[in-house]
């Protein structure tokens, strides 16, 4: 339902979270029993897990819409979100102001019209509101620059060095998207105007501000004889990783996605995984009968024309 299941859909929600919180005692109960059989699992070469994954996120992305535009937004956000992680850009927030944008802003055109312009920020729950987003602010910004790890400590999560180009180059991307977004809303009227002006203007800013900072991380590299894009390389294995992934998507018009799914998984496992021959072509075979059985027989998806198949 996206942004529905915080309006019409909360019951959704709702089953969602008492689903979640039923899940973990019972996962936390089962793993007391099979934590040995469950740790081999980690051993499990990664390249024998990416072709199920594709295959998995290619075909929740067509059952959104059973349309070939589903795809090129799902390979288009991957970029984008693969070049944020790393030139070290957090991406909840961008995914958060998708599915909360429309949300602030019906409420935010509501709330203008109600209150007589912005005599509602003086309100007591909107002052408190706004007193609790400063404060995390805040005690956010000064955890981060205390936090320094030193060669001892063990970092959680992802890595925090960051590409300064990579991150200069989204921050230049970002900034001429919202300006182009921004030029238009001159000349509507102000009661429309407003609400897209009060979020790109702060986007801006921030979007200055990682131009800076990035400027900055790339004259100190620079000035200290380090290297100012060191994931070039790694740039260059994901760029051919998409090439294959788009590949997929020219085998579907030709062949549709029966062919072409199964197609990725066994050549896959032969170029990248190193496999032997036939365990591709099984693995292709298997993962041919899972969506036949799947999603031709029981979902009964609608495919993709294709040229060579009706």
């Amino acid at each position: 339902p996206g942004p529905q299941m915080l309006t019409t859909k909360l019951h959704i929600t709702f089953s969602m979270m008492w689903t979640l919180a039923i899940a973990n005692v019972v996962g936390a109960l089962l793993l007391m029993v099979l934590a040995n059989q469950v740790a081999r699992v980690a051993f499990i070469r990664g390249h024998l897990i990416v072709p199920a994954v594709c295959m998995f996120v290619f075909m929740g992305s067509w059952l959104a819409g059973n349309q070939m535009g589903d795809w090129v937004v799902l390979l288009s956000f991957g970029v984008i979100g693969y070049l944020m992680k790393q030139g070290g850009i957090p991406r909840p927030p961008l995914v958060l102001g998708f599915i909360l944008g429309p949300i602030m802003e019906n409420a935010l055109f509501i709330t203008d019209n109600a209150y007589n312009g912005l005599s509602w920020l003086l309100r007591p729950m909107s002052l408190g509101i706004l007193v609790m987003v400063v404060l995390t602010i805040f005690f956010a910004v000064n955890s981060a620059r205390r936090r320094k790890l030193t060669p001892g400590d063990i970092q959680l999560g992802e890595p925090t060095r960051a590409d300064p180009t990579i991150s200069l180059s989204m921050g230049l991307a970002f900034l001429a998207v919202l300006l182009s977004a921004l030029a238009p809303t001159i000349s509507w009227p102000g009661d429309v105007g407003n609400i897209p002006m009060l979020t790109i203007a702060p986007a801006i800013a921030l979007a200055l501000l990682v131009i800076f900072q990035s400027w900055r991380a790339i004259g100190r590299a620079r000035d200290d004889g380090g290297d100012t894009f060191p994931q070039r390389g790694e740039l260059g294995s994901a760029a051919h990783f998409i090439a294959w992934l788009l590949g997929v998507v020219a085998v579907t018009y030709i062949a549709g996605q029966l062919v072409a799914l199964p197609l990725f998984m066994a050549l896959y496992l032969l170029v990248w995984g190193r496999c032997k021959w036939w365990f591709a072509l099984a693995y292709g075979v298997a993962g041919w009968a899972f969506l036949y059985v799947m999603f031709d027989q029981i979902i009964a998806v609608m495919w993709h024309p294709s040229l060579l198949f009706f």
